[in-house]
């Protein structure tokens, strides 16, 4: 009465590389208090996160994929979700600034 559960490589490739971009991403974003909690909150948001994707990861055909080409690919996704990451940061580091800035006038101007 057993049950098997089979993943398709091509499933887990597909998690694979949506988990890279996502943690990629995760990495440099700025989320108001997740440095006060554990580190592992946001591994576990990162894979709660890629799960929630699942509907719109790609479909890989895992015949067609030899070792460099998937790290190739992972490689090319976790660059990508460092960059995002970098530029919501400094998107964020600026309008902070820009804050600062204009408090520091209007705390003059009292």
């Amino acid at each position: 009465m057993g049950t098997d559960l089979t993943i398709d490589v091509g499933t887990l490739y597909a998690f694979l590389l949506v988990l890279a971009r996502i943690s990629g991403a995760f990495i440099f974003v700025p989320i108001p208090g997740i440095q006060a909690g554990p580190q592992i909150a946001r591994v576990v948001m990162s894979v709660s996160l890629t799960l929630a994707l699942q509907p719109r990861w790609p479909v890989i055909d895992a015949a067609g994929v030899s070792f460099p080409l998937l790290m190739g690919w992972m490689f090319s996704e976790a660059a990508m979700g460092l960059a995002v990451g970098l530029a919501v940061s400094f998107l964020t580091e600026g309008f902070q600034m820009g804050a600062q800035i204009i408090s520091l006038q209007a705390g003059y101007s009292f």
